[in-house]
């Protein structure tokens, strides 16, 4: 299922270079896909892997390709393992990718030229702005800036995920609450990165293809429960860093 659009004209990879960051947990079929694509993109240069399953750990042999298998993540940091991960990677520029997206060639490169012309900001597929009342909306975003924007296909960078690491314990009496531990990271790490360089994230109107998820997604198995929690997640981290609910 193809989603997004295609920007107007090619952009190319001349002068980009960027790490993946790619959680593996249920769906190893999909991250395989990825990475059979995303290796034979110019602009990244690594893609980084974290296993965060035992069952579903396998092995791949490329050049770009670098495994890290710690299950034992998922107690330590939960879903602040993609950043983590960042911090491990040997790029500036880090993309992240969920393991049911994929990102034409082209799109990439579009999001780290974005990235390499407004490096003080993070740049993403996906953006949320808060209803009244500092409510969480699951509507996608216009063009442009916004409150939130989703890892789901996103790019960072190294200052960003240190910084990022600087305030969690603001919210680990929540986090450790949370289901899975740290949901919610996604929200947090876009309002770290507007405390630290006064710049929301941008959200991007690219196009990529949404591979199956097979209802295995945290939103799909209660979606009230998930918006409750995700209200009250904002409300409580824009009040922490004290930041604007808008």
């Amino acid at each position: 299922q193809r989603e997004g659009r295609s920007p107007d004209k090619e952009v190319s990879a001349e002068g980009l270079k960027a790490s993946v960051v790619i959680l593996n947990w249920k769906r190893p079929d999909n991250v395989k896909m990825i990475l059979e694509a995303m290796v034979n993109y110019a602009a990244v240069d690594e893609i980084l892997v974290w296993h965060c399953n035992a069952d579903t750990v396998f092995e791949y042999e490329h050049a770009k390709v670098r495994m890290i298998v710690d299950p034992s993540a998922n107690d330590q940091f939960g879903l602040n393992t993609r950043f983590k991960a960042c911090l491990e990677t040997r790029n500036d520029m880090v993309l992240t990718v969920d393991d049911d997206i994929m990102p034409p060639e082209n799109t990439v490169n579009s999001l780290l030229r974005a990235k390499t012309d407004m490096p003080d900001r993070l740049h993403s597929t996906h953006g949320r702005d808060p209803m009244p009342g500092c409510s969480y909306n699951f509507r996608q975003t216009p063009v442009g800036p916004a409150q939130v924007g989703l890892t789901k296909l996103m790019v960072t960078d190294h200052r960003f995920c240190t910084e990022y690491f600087k305030y969690t314990d603001l919210m680990e009496d929540m986090a450790k609450d949370a289901k899975p531990y740290w949901n919610g990271e996604d929200i947090y790490h876009s309002l770290v990165s507007t405390k630290v360089s006064g710049n929301k994230p941008y959200r991007h109107d690219l196009k990529y293809i949404r591979l199956p998820s097979r209802g295995e997604g945290i939103s799909n198995n209660n979606l009230r429960g998930h918006m409750d929690f995700r209200t009250m997640w904002l409300r409580k981290a824009t009040f922490v860093l004290s930041l604007e609910c808008k």
